[in-house]
């Protein structure tokens, strides 16, 4: 007998867009979206949701809750939504920027429990594009405490092999601090000659 009856009536709901009582804006101008939610879905299964509708810190109009997000792309959001009210996450043959938005959008939605497995998810299917971006992911990754999967992979991967840091599109905007804490790393693997 299959489980998935009530996560397929939730998404049900979802997609339907009846009663909602909450109206998410995602991204940017260009490519804005609105999304239709139900409040108490969302209070129960974020707890960024919890804590704005708790203490008052998201407006209404109308009787409907209304946030903005432009710092989350519509990719991200759409299989953040689906989560929320399905309670499954797909990420295989999603688009390396899109995991990274995604990685994002959970720490800003306080989805604790989604960090690790995205973080896993990014560097099992992207670590290509990982090598090709890796100043961009370890500076972006450094301002999150809590992606220490990520942080961990991108150190142990310099320290083995510090040509993919001197070879990434963006080697030149590394801060200082980063690269000399590279630098100073004792694991750090650069043949002297």
């Amino acid at each position: 007998m299959s489980t998935h009856f009530l996560s397929q009536d939730l998404i049900k709901l979802l997609e339907s867009k009846r009663n909602y009582d909450f109206v998410i804006n995602i991204d940017k101008e260009d490519n804005k979206r609105e999304f239709y939610a139900h409040s108490i879905i969302l209070e129960v299964r974020s707890s960024y949701f919890e804590d704005v509708l708790s203490n008052g810190l998201v407006r209404k109009e109308n009787n409907i809750f209304i946030v903005d997000f432009p710092d989350i792309s519509v990719n991200a959001f759409k299989i953040l939504i689906r989560y929320i009210y399905g309670g499954t996450i797909y990420l295989d043959h999603v688009e390396a920027a899109d995991v990274l938005n995604l990685l994002f959008a959970c720490e800003k939605l306080k989805l604790y429990e989604l960090y690790d497995y995205v973080q896993d998810s990014f560097i099992k299917h992207h670590e290509s594009w990982i090598f090709q971006n890796f100043v961009l992911i370890q500076q972006l990754s450094s301002k999150y405490s809590d992606f220490t999967k990520l942080q961990n992979y991108l150190t142990t991967t310099v320290c083995e092999q510090p040509e993919i840091l001197f070879g990434a599109n963006n080697f030149t905007s590394i801060g200082k601090e980063a690269l000399l804490s590279i630098c100073k790393d004792e694991n750090l693997c650069i043949e002297e000659n």
